[in-house]
């Protein structure tokens, strides 16, 4: 675990960082890690002339919010070895973990609650 006198840094791959619920994730995610030494780092990284600033960054881990689609982002987080963790939709062949929703899994429980309860 790093130091609170030398952070390490969280790479963030996101599509939009201004979107209300990736916005308030993102949130979160900041204030539970910032006690342990860790800070959150954005930049365009699927842009392919930012990309090999991610392995000069040498982040501790990576959040990924969406899908995790560009190839080369792929190639270059595998590359770093560090643990990447996708959440709202997982890739088909995540690189280490995931947190998502099944949102079918979902709407048939929120079916089930709503036949259950037999609203008019």
């Amino acid at each position: 675990m790093p130091s609170l006198s030398s952070p390490a840094p969280i790479a963030v791959i996101a599509a939009r960082l201004d979107a209300g619920p990736t916005a308030r994730a993102l949130q979160a995610c900041s204030e539970r890690l910032a006690p342990a030494g860790y800070y959150l780092a954005t930049a365009p990284w699927q842009e392919q002339a930012v990309l090999p600033l991610l392995d000069g960054l040498r982040p501790a881990a990576a959040l990924v919010v969406g899908p995790l689609e560009a190839p080369a982002l792929r190639a270059a987080l595998s590359a770093l070895e560090i643990p990447v963790v996708e959440t709202w939709i997982a890739s088909p062949q995540t690189l280490d973990s995931a947190v998502a929703i099944d949102n079918a899994e979902a709407g048939r429980t929120a079916a089930r609650h709503l036949a259950e309860r037999r609203h008019p």
